[in-house]
């Protein structure tokens, strides 16, 4: 699963995108357009791919539901930037948007990975060397130290003593498992379309430091879209319903149904979002000073802009720190095994020389 939920080359996603919002710019027919790009593709899937949206287009289907049949190749975020340009008649700008989002987090996923190859493998080898240890190091340490009636000093070196058994190593299990099902859990609660994890918007929004990342996601999300359907012509109470009714989310559908609602009762638009803790404080006061001054729409590209790179930057913060983080933690458990391992055996010449025997 790749980080914004597709599958299969990024560069060939990126060429389609871009080649589509091309003809429809020059009033070019789209099923010819996929028909010249199936015949550069060298992926065999994805020619398959192409051919059957191709077929579709034929057929008089729509591109979003075209599309819409191949989700694990183009993913959602694409999909809803494709369905919200197409009801707002601004088709082409919205596949340029899309475009440069898959581009945008292509180049986020190989920087993350080059940050994290390194701690990754000296992570991996020592858990490695820790699961040869536990096999054939540490039971026979335990035979000598029950032979000699030793009880090794240090809370660390009696752990290691006490996993040499069954239920140890069923612990050991349980704790690796646990990580990568945190982690996996992690992953599908940021990125899934999953209904069930939707359910769990409100506390996504609020994790430290990665609910504010969360936050301006979703900031950028909704002002590309609504001020797409602004310059598409529709009214602020279709554009919120066509946002309301596109949304994966649950809460994100109460919220913008809440907003709709409050535009509609001749209420402002920052009225159904002050409540709902998700958007930030400055684009909320920014939104309520332009709808009164009446440039909502310059606002709102400029708040995509201005939390795009917020976003990003944030994000290389984080990359940034990761490694240096990861190695200093690496470095702390290959000195806590050392200790645990070594200083039991220091005690055991110790006794055998005749010494006293550090408790």
């Amino acid at each position: 699963m790749e980080l914004c939920g597709m599958q299969g080359r990024w560069d060939q996603r990126i060429l389609t995108l871009r080649h589509l919002t091309s003809a429809l710019q020059l009033n070019l027919p789209l099923h010819e357009a996929l028909s010249q790009l199936r015949q550069e593709t060298t992926d065999r899937a994805y020619r398959q791919v192409l051919t059957e949206v191709e077929g579709d287009l034929q057929q008089g289907l729509s591109l979003d539901e075209a599309l819409s049949r191949h989700p694990d190749w183009f993913g959602p975020e694409v999909l809803y930037r494709i369905r919200i340009g197409q009801q707002a008649g601004r088709l082409p700008e919205a596949l340029r948007q899309a475009a440069q989002f898959v581009e945008r987090t292509f180049l986020l996923q190989q920087r993350l990975k080059r940050a994290l190859v390194y701690p990754v493998t000296v992570s991996s080898l020592i858990l490695l060397d820790l699961f040869v240890l536990s096999l054939l190091v540490l039971p026979r340490l335990s035979t000598l130290y029950e032979s000699l009636s030793f009880l090794p000093a240090g809370w660390g070196s009696r752990m290691f003593v006490a996993l040499n058994s069954p239920w140890g190593y069923l612990l050991m299990a349980l704790f690796i498992f646990g990580l990568i099902g945190l982690a996996a859990t992690f992953l599908s609660m940021t990125y899934s379309e999953r209904s069930f994890w939707h359910r769990l918007d409100p506390l996504r929004f609020r994790f430290p430091f990665w609910g504010r990342i969360q936050r301006q996601v979703e900031a950028v999300r909704m002002c590309r879209c609504l001020a797409l359907l602004l310059r598409g012509d529709l009214g602020l109470p279709e554009a919120l319903g066509v946002l309301q009714q596109n949304s994966p989310g649950r809460w994100m559908k109460q919220l913008y149904g809440t907003a709709r609602e409050q535009v509609e009762q001749g209420g402002r638009l920052v009225e159904g979002f002050q409540h709902a803790g998700v958007f930030p404080p400055t684009l909320l006061w920014t939104v309520a000073t332009t709808e009164k001054r009446g440039n909502l729409i310059e606002a709102l590209e400029h708040l995509a802009d201005f939390y795009q790179e917020k976003t990003e930057t944030d994000l290389a913060i984080i990359r940034e720190a990761m490694e240096p983080v990861l190695i200093v933690l690496v470095g702390v458990l290959v000195a806590f095994v050392i200790v645990a391992l070594y200083h039991p055996l220091f005690q055991v010449t110790q006794l055998f020389e005749g010494g006293t025997v550090i408790r």
